[in-house]
């Protein structure tokens, strides 16, 4: 058991865990936000062509927080199906390549 305790926390100090981690949430950042977007719509219905600038427009954080809470298990899961949001992270090259080398490096004894 030390053993594998000890080869897990090597496979997560390892500078290419920390690539696919930073490349899996900054993909799963940026879908999550394109969902939010959608809650941060002018109010005013009778010109819809105006384009906004998403960083004027305000939210209080206490209506934030269940927009998230709500978008953050359908972003991942739907009923328990991935969804393309998770099939992207996936199919990211640096995924690939990483579970490549952990398959490569313990599937040997």
């Amino acid at each position: 058991m030390a053993k594998l305790v000890m080869e897990t926390r090597d496979v997560l100090e390892s500078d290419d865990f920390q690539c696919v981690l930073k490349a899996c949430l900054e993909r799963g950042f940026s879908r999550l936000l394109d969902c939010m977007a959608q809650f941060f719509r002018p109010t005013n219905n009778h010109d819809d062509a105006i384009i906004v600038n998403p960083n004027d427009v305000y939210l209080p954080l206490a209506k934030i927080i269940p927009i998230v809470n709500g978008l953050v298990h359908s972003v991942l899961v739907s009923n328990g199906e991935p969804t393309a949001c998770m099939k992207q992270i996936l199919l990211l090259g640096a995924v690939q390549d990483f579970a490549a080398n952990i398959y490569e490096a313990f599937s040997e004894p």
